[in-house]
Order: structure tokens, then C-alpha cells, then sequence
């Protein structure tokens, strides 16, 4: 049996996660290797304590790279911004100068967002809450004591900055969620178009059914229909009245087959193919007389539905259905427009009674006649010919 395994959606969101702690980890190794040729200038200004600071943290960055490195991303990403805060906080004690790194906190509010899942949203608020309010606090501690009217204008334009930060991390993830709602609304579309001519196999519940793939399906019930007096439709309308006709038959048919659980394939011109039993074309299983049953109601509501139309407009336009069953094999083959299809003597039997029958009846295999006289659900009669013989139902 032939398997496809794509990651699932929790993984695809672990390896996003992954991949931004490791790029923010690299940042934050960059700009803090960056200090360093300021700190040999400045060595004679450091104290020892500084020094081991800055290559304690720098060791904590490293840590956290190779946790994400190693996929263990959540504890890399406490681990990043443990590392971060706690640098901040002791670089700026240990200079007792105002060296203005605290800001930096403001924008780790702001990074630090994209390092939650949707469902984290209270740890996400609460370390959002830690780093303000140790931003706040180094603030209060570089003015202390207020000596001049600046430094109360300087508190209030940091508390107006908090405020403009936490304005712009709830504007940001508004957008957020109404961009997701709009990309799964969009997804959805997708997967509904894309299922209308690729469907999703039991076995593959991850994807459609993949290009170059066949599998073999017994008991499966194939319907070729096909409108005889076509042609003389061209003589009383124009083609794109004619498309509009087709069009309006077609989506009834298309409605007899949900309602009947008949899979559509695909229509040529004035022809119509579908099939019934395929195991993935319902979550029950459907037994081989219920099969039958549906691909005969199907087409008897077809026959019903084409002389309404064309009685409606007058005009002789019967049409002929051929059902065969058996088995068939089932793909998608070539790369232009792929689209699922299904092979085999069931296709071509059911394509021949089509060609065969009377227009206005329903020819079937000798399997599904003697079911049905098995059952006595419908009259079968059978029709001799020069080459061959078949049974429809009357």
C-alpha cells in the first residue's frame, strides 16, 4: 500500500516556532557579540562582575540556540527570554549609569509575541506583563530621586510608551486573527474546489490523492449517460444557449448524485460519467446491493429529469444510460489539470451498453440484472442483438 506522510497541523506550527526562536537567538548572539569590541574599549571602566555578566549570558544564548537546534523550542524560548531580561536588568544595576538598555525591553514586548501559539495567550500576557514591568522599574531606578523636573517628564513619556507598546501588540494581534480568519476562510474554499476533482482517500487523510497513484476498488458501479438528439439543438439555438441548457441539466444531475452518494467524474460534450461504491465517497460502508440500488435510482431520476427539460422546450432529446459493475482501478494520472478517473473492462462495458441501449432506457451488466431479479425490486428484460445481447430495465 502506498503511504504519504505529511506533518500535521501541531507540528507545522512547532517547526514555525522553532525556526523564529532560532533566527531570534542569532539576533540576540549578533547584537550582543556586537558590544563586545565597546567593552574591550571600555575594559578599564568595567568591573569584574560586568565582565562575567556579559559572558554568562552570552553562554545563555548559546544554550538556548542549541535547545532550539534540538527542537526543544519552548524550553528555548523560556530560556531566551529569561536570559534577555535578566541581561538587561543586571547590566543596567551593575553600570549604575543610565545607559538607556532598558528600552530594549519595549521591543522584546514586541518580538516576544510571535513566540506564542493562539492557545498560550495567558503565558504570552504574562511575560508581556514581567518585561514591562521590569522596564518600568529600571526606569524609576536610573531617575531616582526626581532631583529635576525632566526626570518626571521622562517617567511620563516611558509610561506613555508602555502604553503605545501594549496599543500596538493588541492592533497587531487583531490583525492577526483577522488574517487567519480570512486565510481559513480561503482554505476552505480551496479544499472544497480541490476535493470537487481530486477526492480524499480513507487511508491519505493528510492530502488529496497524489499525482501518479492507482488503486484497484471492487464492486464499484460505473454510469456512462449519454443525449441522443443532441445535435439537433444546434439547429433551434445558439452555442452559448446551448451551454446554458447543459448547464441546467447537469447541475440536476449533480444533485441526484449527492442525494444518491454517486461520485461524479468528469462529462465530454453531452456525456456524463459517474460511478458508485468507492470506499472514500462515504463514511459508512455501503453494501453491493445498496450500491446498485443507488446507481438505478440515479439514473430512473435522470431519465425523469431530461424528458422535463427537453418537454419543456419541445424538443426530441432523449437519453441513453449504460450502468456496468465490477472492478476498476482508480488515479490521477498526468500533470496538466489533474483530475481522478477510473480504468478497466468495467469502464468499457458500461461505455458499450451506453452506445447499445434504446433511447429512453437503462441497459445493465449481467451482474446487476441478476441482482436485481435476485431481489425483484425492478422488471429486467432482456434484449437480443446481431453481436451481443443486454438487459434493461423496463
Amino acid at each position: 500500500m502506498y503511504h504519504l506522510i505529511y506533518p500535521s497541523v501541531a507540528e507545522r506550527r512547532e517547526q514555525y516556532q522553532t525556526r523564529i526562536v532560532k533566527r531570534t537567538t542569532l539576533i540576540a548572539l549578533f547584537c550582543l557579540s556586537a558590544q563586545l569590541p565597546l567593552a574591550l574599549i571600555y575594559y578599564h571602566l568595567a568591573t569584574p562582575f560586568l565582565l562575567f555578566n556579559s559572558i554568562l549570558h552570552l553562554c545563555l544564548l548559546l544554550f538556548s540556540f542549541t535547545l532550539s537546534y534540538l527542537n526543544k523550542w519552548k524550553l528555548a524560548r523560556a530560556t531566551l527570554t529569561l536570559s534577555f531580561l535578566t541581561f538587561i536588568t543586571s547590566t543596567t544595576v551593575l553600570w549604575q549609569e543610565d545607559l538607556g538598555l532598558h528600552h530594549f525591553l519595549l521591543f522584546s514586548v514586541l518580538v516576544n509575541n510571535s513566540f506564542y501559539l493562539r492557545q498560550e495567550k495567558k503565558m504570552k500576557w504574562f511575560t508581556h506583563s514581567i518585561l514591562l514591568i521590569t522596564f518600568l522599574g529600571l526606569e524609576v531606578y536610573c531617575l531616582f530621586p526626581f532631583e529635576h523636573w525632566t526626570a518626571t517628564m521622562r517617567l511620563t513619556n516611558s509610561i506613555t510608551l508602555m502604553a503605545a507598546s501594549c496599543m500596538i501588540l493588541l492592533s497587531m494581534q487583531h490583525y492577526a486573527r483577522q488574517k487567519w480568519r480570512h486565510l481559513k476562510a480561503l482554505q476552505r474554499k480551496t479544499h472544497e474546489v480541490i476535493e470537487s476533482f481530486l477526492p480524499q482517500p480513507q487511508h491519505l487523510a493528510q492530502c488529496q490523492w497524489p499525482k501518479g497513484y492507482q488503486e484497484r476498488f471492487d464492486n464499484v458501479c460505473v454510469l456512462f449517460a449519454d443525449l441522443h438528439g443532441y445535435t439537433q439543438l444546434s439547429q433551434h439555438y445558439d452555442d452559448d444557449e446551448i451551454v446554458a441548457i447543459l448547464d441546467s441539466l447537469y447541475r440536476q444531475f449533480d444533485q441526484l448524485a449527492s442525494r444518491f452518494n454517486i461520485e461524479k467524474l468528469k462529462t465530454n460534450g453531452d456525456e456524463y460519467m459517474a460511478v458508485a461504491g468507492l470506499p472514500f465517497m462515504s463514511s459508512t460502508a455501503v453494501t453491493k446491493q445498496q450500491c446498485i440500488g443507488n446507481a438505478i435510482e440515479f439514473a430512473r431520476h435522470m431519465v425523469k429529469a431530461v424528458n422535463r427539460v427537453f418537454g419543456e422546450l419541445h424538443m426530441p432529446c432523449d437519453i441513453r444510460v449504460g450502468i456496468a459493475m465490477g472492478s476498476v482501478t482508480g488515479g490521477v494520472i498526468g500533470s496538466q489539470r489533474p483530475c481522478f478517473d477510473v480504468w478497466g473492462k468495467t469502464v468499457n462495458r458500461a461505455a458499450r451498453l451506453e452506445q447499445a441501449v434504446t433511447p429512453g432506457y437503462i441497459a445493465v451488466c449481467e451482474v446487476i440484472a441478476r441482482s436485481v431479479q435476485s431481489t425483484q425490486c425492478y422488471q429486467v428484460i432482456l434484449v437480443q442483438q446481431e453481436n451481443a445481447s443486454h438487459h434493461i430495465l423496463a
